[in-house]
């Protein structure tokens, strides 16, 4: 149970600011992997095209950052150095994909020996306890041993550390509800990809170093998309791979929520739902309007899916094959501006470029992803209690009594927000360029 009120902290601390270590002054390009699961195997597709398709971006990054499965594709290819990331780092990151064959060699069953297999989600149709009990011992509903071995045998601190490449992964950390950024610097860098692609609580937390009592959780929660933290660090130029499509509705359809039904993993599919519309809707949009706002000069490209890319848990070969195979096709047009696309303001207040807390309608943003979050967080609650009976009903009942008092708190909020940018209106002069 300690687990779910640290969940919870988590919750209440994310985004109300963009906590970072200081521009480290780079200069060029910066590629930025945005976190998924499964649909992180378009991001090798895709640049594997870059690297045949556009001159112009081929081996053109010098530091690469990424959240969740974007943290492990840049660890891999922070191996490797900038004039080698396309004939070494790219087909690196390919190599691994093609490895992966099966939901088993990611995360596996909690309980060793399950029947003839030990595949997890099949546990939800026949051993129900065995994963919530899982969840409730190790924060977890899989095992991820199976994938911790396959990265690695795939990525080496040594490389990271010699390659001159420079790497930046988030991952939230559960002992103060901040997010913590892992560079090609330290010496559990290898660590601290894993550590951000925990998506707790499909897989379990990570502890970096081991026994250390430092745990950490999927670095999604704080910046899916990390963006800004590329510009904060100096980046001129910004080179971003969306998974999910945005201002999209085929994200998410029902025809998906029918299969999953058809399989048992409905609720599953749900709490899926709930954190891609989060992730979307509110967290990358606000991610983009404030790298916008904040760096108005600078060069932000991006490319996106031309479709959903599907479920984020199916790591079967067949759908690996796909999505880089659509990946490698996207990457025959050119990358598109992602403020224009995306309709965000480029401000400029008194001649200097907005900080965040001087953006319009940021306030607000934020106070909505706190207040979404912690219901994705109820979901997962309401799931466990759904299969585990009342054990943790007083739980559940005490998160929806935070929840409801946080929805209040956001109104009051609100109120004050609207007033404040109001006075910064009246006050400050504002142009865009």
């Amino acid at each position: 149970m300690p687990l779910c009120i640290r969940c919870v902290l988590a919750c209440l601390a994310t985004h109300f600011v963009h906590l970072g270590s200081g521009a480290s002054n780079i200069g060029g390009t910066a590629l930025v992997l945005s976190g998924g699961g499964a649909k992180g195997a378009f991001e090798a597709g895709l640049l594997t095209g870059i690297c045949e398709n556009q001159k112009k971006w081929r081996n053109s990054w010098n530091m690469v950052l990424g959240a969740s499965i974007g943290a492990l594709n840049a660890g891999i290819l922070a191996q490797f150095p900038e004039a080698e990331q396309c004939s070494h780092g790219v087909p690196a990151l390919n190599d691994f994909w093609h490895s992966v064959r099966s939901q088993d060699d990611v995360f596996v069953s909690s309980v060793p020996g399950l029947l003839t297999t030990r595949s997890c989600l099949s546990d939800w149709t026949t051993f129900v306890g065995a994963p919530v009990d899982a969840f409730v011992e190790h924060g977890g509903l899989c095992d991820p041993s199976s994938g911790t071995t396959n990265f690695n045998n795939a990525v080496k601190k040594e490389r990271i550390h010699d390659s001159g490449m420079q790497l930046r992964v988030v991952a939230s950390s559960m002992k103060d509800g901040r997010p913590k950024w892992f560079t090609e610097r330290d010496e559990d860098v290898v660590d601290g990809c894993m550590a951000s692609g925990s998506i707790a609580p499909l897989v379990y937390p990570k502890e970096v170093p081991q026994g250390s009592g430092n745990w950490y959780v999927d670095g999604g929660i704080f910046a899916n998309v990390p963006i800004v933290k590329a510009l904060d660090e100096g980046a001129t130029h910004v080179l971003v791979i969306l998974l999910e499509r945005l201002n999209a509705t085929d994200n998410n359809g029902e025809i998906d929520f029918s299969v999953a039904k058809q399989k048992g993993q409905a609720g599953l599919a749900v709490l899926q739902y709930y954190m891609n519309v989060i992730s979307n809707r509110i967290f990358l949009d606000n991610e983009i309007r404030s790298a916008c706002t904040k760096y108005p000069n600078a060069s932000i490209m991006a490319y996106m899916p031309p479709k959903y890319l599907g479920d984020l848990k199916d790591f079967s070969g067949g759908n690996i094959d796909q999505l880089i195979a659509l990946g490698l096709e996207t990457a025959k047009a050119e990358p598109f501006d992602l403020c224009e696309f995306a309709e965000a303001k480029r401000f400029q207040i008194n001649g200097a470029a907005a900080s965040v807390g001087e953006t319009p309608g940021i306030t607000q943003d934020l106070m909505d992803r706190v207040f979404c979050w912690l219901c994705g967080c109820c979901m997962t609650w309401a799931l466990c209690l759904s299969a585990a009976g009342g054990r943790i009903s007083s739980l559940l009942e005490s998160i929806l009594h935070l929840v409801s008092n946080m929805q209040n708190k956001q109104f009051r909020t609100s109120n004050s927000s609207n007033s404040s940018i109001s006075d910064l209106s009246s006050e400050q002069e504002v142009s865009l360029v």
